[in-house]
């Protein structure tokens, strides 16, 4: 049970790392909504 917390609490801090390094969350929620992402 901890492990699974643990689990996605990295995978949504890589996340929110890659989205960064992408310019932003708002560049990447624009590209998801006009399906480039």
């Amino acid at each position: 049970m901890v492990d699974s917390f643990l689990q996605s609490t990295v995978s949504l801090y890589v996340e929110r790392e890659t989205w960064k390094m992408l310019g932003g969350e708002k560049r990447t929620l624009r590209y998801a909504l006009n399906g480039k992402f």
